[in-house]
């Protein structure tokens, strides 16, 4: 067998992937840290403590006392405790784990991981005055993923750089991915395209994303073994992605990959999902499920491994609302030292760009039942079901976590600029403006200046205009120009009082020459 896999790295691990090895951290029974005693007697007469959570400070706090506000988190995401003064914190996580960043006197961070719902405590005592502490109590939610149901005309672009043994590299630039065909049953087709949209290779996979076959087609001339078979099949399938997903699920599998009739390897995999973490590629920054992988070939017929095989180690970040791997980072060992060093060593993968379908009208699509909803939840009894914009939660109050939750629950109006990721800084500024308030929170009826804020809108040219403050005087009716090029001198927009709680804009001049006609907004 010449080689069963098409030669960029791509091709075989493009879905999923993954390899590395996790980081040591809490066991999940207590753990402590002591500080020394401060010189001194401690002044303050109570412990301030501050929690945060990926950052974000978590509503109720700063706070003092026994009683402290629950903070709620997904299983791995970060908790960092903050005390105000010397203090010994110790961690009861009732069988949760906690992978440490940080343990000192004033803080405690960590990222903790849970395979089940659970509740744990922090607790924060003084390091000189015995009778001041505090106890933050923690709630660790499963967030479980399933897969993310493909559609017709869906592409993703990838970059890859393969190093070789010898070590010369291989790019391959803008690699597309297109989504060719979607079946009943949830498994569907895809193309894979070079850069000027020439089909390299067809791909099959199952509803979870795992290939069952690849045939390289079109210009692509490349055959998976020594008689010229252009099709590897993977039997029952390559599972490389086992859903449902979640922090701290360990899965494993195993499969054949065969070329035409006689040639094919043996391949197993183990895997587990260590926690959220954010990455960065050209296609934009996702908040991801990082997958650590380890995948053994043996028993190869491909003659370039010496009658052996590998391992492969790798790290993955999948994004569970894009349903895409965004970023890959791998090397494979090889079990003979004698093996060509033209063969691939290492692979660093990246996604470039992507195009997505429309949700719908509920621009939530299956996310509220088949992409994603924590454990435990009620789930909706349809995944056509969204959850109207009462005001019981705002940006403005939530934490990364609770507003990620929130939004794959159906609450999806928390993403406001409908960019798939919620209560980003932009979400925040429109839902201010939506609730009367401008971008900095304040109100938008008025100041002591008199003024009023006007909602940002797209022009007719599809531009959009973000919101400013208008001075607000006495109402106005609607003004129209004099003539065709000079627009008729008014005061700024005012509020009406008889427009029900909605402003005035006065007519403008676009910096295209264009006039906008005056009109009433919401204010």
């Amino acid at each position: 067998m010449k080689k069963i896999i098409i030669s960029s790295v791509l091709t075989t691990i493009l879905v999923a992937c993954g390899g590395g090895g996790g980081g040591g951290g809490d066991n999940g029974s207590n753990s402590t840290t002591s500080a020394p005693a401060p010189s001194g007697s401690l002044s303050a007469s109570e412990l301030v403590v501050v929690a945060k959570v990926d950052g974000l400070i978590v509503p109720g706090y700063p706070a003092v006392g026994n009683n402290l506000p629950p903070v709620a988190l997904i299983s791995g995401q970060e908790l960092e405790i903050i005390s105000d003064a010397n203090a010994t914190i110790s961690s009861d996580l009732n069988g949760a784990v906690a992978a440490l960043k940080s343990t000192t006197p004033l803080n405690y961070k960590a990222i903790l991981a849970a395979n089940r719902n659970t509740n744990a405590t922090i607790t924060v005592k003084s390091a000189a005055v015995a009778a001041l502490g505090a106890t933050v109590p923690v709630v660790i939610q499963v967030a479980q993923f399933q897969p993310v149901l493909p559609k017709v005309g869906e592409a993703f672009v990838y970059s890859e750089k393969d190093e070789k043994l010898d070590g010369t590299f291989i790019v391959f630039e803008n690699t597309k991915r297109k989504v060719a065909s979607v079946n009943s049953d949830g498994s569907w087709t895809e193309q894979f395209l070079n850069p000027l949209d020439q089909i390299l290779s067809t791909v099959n996979l199952s509803k979870n994303g795992n290939r069952t076959s690849m045939l390289a087609v079109g210009i692509n001339s490349q055959a998976c073994n020594a008689s010229g078979d252009r099709e590897a099949r993977f039997s029952p399938e390559e599972k490389l992605l086992d859903f449902p997903l979640f922090v701290n699920k360990s899965f494993d599998g195993a499969w054949l990959s065969t070329c035409g009739t006689i040639d094919g390897q043996a391949e197993s995999m183990t895997a587990k999902v260590i926690g959220f973490e954010n990455v960065t590629t050209p296609a934009g920054t996702f908040n991801s499920l990082r997958i650590d992988q380890t995948i053994v070939v043996t028993n190869s017929t491909n003659s370039a491994y010496l009658g052996q095989g590998y391992t492969q180690k790798a790290m993955l970040w999948f994004d569970p609302v894009l349903g895409r791997m965004v970023k890959f980072v791998g090397q494979r060992y090889y079990d003979s030292p004698a093996v060509s060093k033209t063969l691939v060593s290492k692979a660093n993968i990246e996604l470039v760009s992507y195009v997505r379908q429309p949700f719908g009208a509920n621009n939530i699509q299956t996310l509220s039942a088949a992409n994603a909803l924590l454990s435990g939840v009620p789930q909706p009894a349809s995944s056509t079901v969204t959850f109207a914009d009462t005001g019981r939660y705002r940006c403005s109050a939530l934490s990364s976590g609770e507003a990620y939750s929130l939004y794959l629950q159906g609450h999806t109006y928390l993403d406001r600029d409908r960019d798939g990721k919620p209560c980003e800084a932009n979400d925040v500024n429109i839902e201010n403006v939506s609730y009367g308030l401008g971008p900095t929170g304040t109100s938008s009826l008025a100041n002591s200046n008199n003024q009023c804020y006007v909602s940002g809108y797209y022009r007719t040219d599809g531009t959009y205009v973000q919101g400013y403050y208008r001075s607000c005087s006495t109402p106005l009716q609607p003004s129209t120009p004099t003539s065709s090029s000079t627009p008729a001198a008014t005061t700024s927009g005012s509020t009406s009082s008889t427009s029900g709680g909605r402003c005035y804009v006065n007519g403008y001049r676009r910096s295209n020459g264009t006039y906008v006609s005056g009109y009433y907004r919401s204010c």
